[in-house]
């Protein structure tokens, strides 16, 4: 099935359809939000495969089929199922964008030589706050800030609150009708391990400052962050790596709105 990977994500998350035609016994039930929101169930599957990498007895979430749809943002077609970082951080994590792959690498001994080689150049810390979110000390423009590392957020590189576009100077973008607020970064770093130019930002879909125990937030870096280049989520050393020419990672992403990550 098609599976949409996001570090925005915490649990495995099946298309309500898949769910049924699995029979997958529904454990329990909730409301995904709170009183109002859509109902979700809770299960579990006995095995999750991708490429040959087979992880047993996976607790997953099962949302309807709408919901699923919306975190596209209309990038694409909607998932059957989301990898949450619940799974991803078994692994070290490879996207390969050139070549259109995800590699997953187990942290294990035999698996040294393979993990060593996708640690590429410094390297930059990441942290792993409340359930599953991952963070990274960036710049914009030269402004530093904490930012939401989401692949689930397709479209644009980088959102970021308004005080963080401020920061940066950045101001709001004249508005348009249909159009996506969009406002141009000359200059986005992490740390020493990556510099991209001339990126693509959503201005006005991120508001928020701080985590649910004033974690501090400036903003959220999507998928198209790595351009056409190769992002290694290293979970086992708590590290991002980044391989791309700067030429590559300065081409700008496509103008469309986000998705965020659920």
């Amino acid at each position: 099935m098609r599976a949409l990977v996001d570090t925005g994500a915490s649990d495995v998350i099946l298309d309500g359809e898949v769910a049924a035609k699995l029979k997958l016994p529904v454990r329990s039930k909730s409301r995904l939000g709170g009183e109002g929101g859509p109902e979700i169930g809770h299960g579990q599957i006995d095995a999750l495969t991708a490429g040959n990498a087979t992880i047993s007895g996976i607790p997953v979430d099962v949302f309807p089929h709408q919901v699923l749809e919306q975190m596209t943002g209309g990038v694409g077609a909607a998932p059957q199922a989301v990898l949450g970082a619940r799974v991803l951080e078994l692994f070290q994590v490879n996207f390969d964008l050139p070549n259109n792959k995800l590699v997953l690498v187990n942290p294990v001994a035999k698996c040294k030589s393979a993990l060593a080689a996708n640690r590429t150049g410094s390297g930059a810390p990441f942290y792993l706050h409340e359930t599953h979110f991952l963070y990274v000390l960036a710049a914009m423009n030269g402004a530093e800030g904490l930012f939401l590392v989401n692949t689930g957020m397709q479209g644009v590189a980088v959102t970021a609150t308004t005080k963080a576009f401020a920061r940066a100077g950045i101001g709001a973008p004249p508005l348009r009708r249909n159009e996506a607020a969009l406002v141009d970064v000359a200059e986005f770093t992490v740390g020493d391990a990556f510099k991209a130019l001339g990126l693509r930002g959503a201005y006005g879909y991120f508001e928020q400052n701080e985590s649910s125990d004033q974690f501090r937030i400036d903003g959220m870096l999507g998928l198209d962050f790595v351009g056409r280049g190769r992002l290694t989520i290293d979970y086992p050393e708590r590290k991002l790596y980044f391989a791309a020419p700067p030429a590559e990672a300065a081409a700008p992403a496509a103008a469309a709105a986000p998705a965020k990550g659920k």
